[in-house]
């Protein structure tokens, strides 16, 4: 006669049946999480820019990078995040369905088109423009030095854009977006720099228009590249040597906690000055990341619409921070460098 399994034993083995089933129920959940549900979408004002790169998760958390995937990125030089690996995403499309045709000759996406006359163009759309001589700003000569030019010798052309007058759309007659795009424009260093954008979609926004109803109370004059470009028309007689564009104090907080997140995985910091500043390429998933970005997108824009004027590009980027008004001022800056040559800013990372 057999002897019987001890108390000891038979606990040891509902203990182990337990343990599998909870190991078989974890694997079931996590397989079923493994396909999320398809996220919200964020309306695009622009419905070039919605075919072209389609919809943009909003769950954006504050920092696209948690702690240890700032750790692993540290190590690996390459990120983790979900939300860094949309834009990354966003940027190869633009580039690859956007820009590259554009530069063959073969857009889908020709410039749109406005009044013959710049203050035509500007007036249909209720936008008036001053433009006014000022000295350089002193926070760009470190910059400008290192630029095809030198640092200026005479004033500049600083251009401020007000929506502030009524417009007629599609819709009718709508009432003022106060929009402000400002800026400095240096032909002598064929160089564009913005420190305040405000556009009409973000301050309708902000004016708590619902999201479903901005576009229908757009100027048709409203994307930051087709001013950009019309009034750097206004200051040069050869608008096709831009080469670089800077945005001054970015705002945008997707913008921010991408580049922040850069920032303190490859400096360990995110107060990097000038003389630590990070380069990258569109081979990098960084700097593909930053051309798919908000703050980006007037540059993609730029390329796109006007591969005829500008020729071929191979678009790099600059970002830092620097203490501009007592306030640490997070900096990008693009050197769009004709094929060909060397960028201005350095080696890419």
């Amino acid at each position: 006669m057999k002897a019987s399994n001890p108390p000891r034993l038979r606990s040891l083995s509902v203990l182990l049946l337990l343990v599998i089933a909870t190991l078989l129920l974890s694997y079931h959940a996590s397989r079923n999480s493994s396909h999320p549900k398809a996220q919200p979408s964020l309306n695009t004002n622009n419905n070039a820019t919605s075919k072209l790169i389609g919809p943009t998760p909003v769950d954006w958390t504050p920092h696209l990078f948690s702690p240890l995937q700032q750790r692993h990125h540290i190590h690996t030089k390459r990120a983790v995040s979900p939300k860094f690996q949309c834009l990354v995403a966003k940027g190869r499309k633009y580039w690859e369905e956007g820009v590259l045709p554009a530069f063959d000759g073969h857009s889908r996406y020709p410039p749109p088109e406005f009044g013959t006359e710049e203050e035509d163009a500007l007036e249909e759309s209720g936008w008036t423009e001053d433009d006014e001589l000022r000295p350089s700003p002193p926070e760009w000569h470190e910059v400008l030095e290192k630029t095809e030019g030198k640092v200026p010798s005479a004033d500049v052309h600083h251009i401020s854009l007000s929506q502030y007058a009524e417009f007629e759309n599609e819709h009718g007659v709508q009432p003022a977006t106060e929009a402000v795009y400002w800026g400095w424009y240096i032909p002598e260093n064929e160089m564009v720099i913005m420190y305040l954008t405000a556009s009409p979609a973000y301050q309708l926004g902000e004016a708590n228009v619902a999201a479903a109803d901005i576009p229908a109370r757009l100027p048709r004059m409203h994307q930051l590249s087709d001013l950009v470009w019309l009034t750097w028309e206004s200051v040069t007689e050869h608008p096709g040597s831009l080469r670089y564009y800077a945005v001054q104090g970015i705002k945008n907080q997707v913008s921010l906690d991408l580049i922040k997140s850069i920032l303190q995985a490859r400096r360990g910091t995110t107060a990097v000055r000038w003389d630590r500043r990070l380069t990258f390429d569109l081979k990098s998933e960084e700097g593909m990341a930053l051309f798919g970005c908000p703050n980006g997108i007037a540059v993609n824009w730029l390329l796109i619409h006007h591969a005829a004027e500008l020729g071929k590009r191979e678009p790099r980027v600059t970002v830092y921070t620097q203490v501009i008004d007592g306030a640490e001022a997070v900096m990008m800056l693009w050197d769009l460098v004709p094929v060909g040559k060397q960028g201005s800013f350095g080696d890419v990372e």
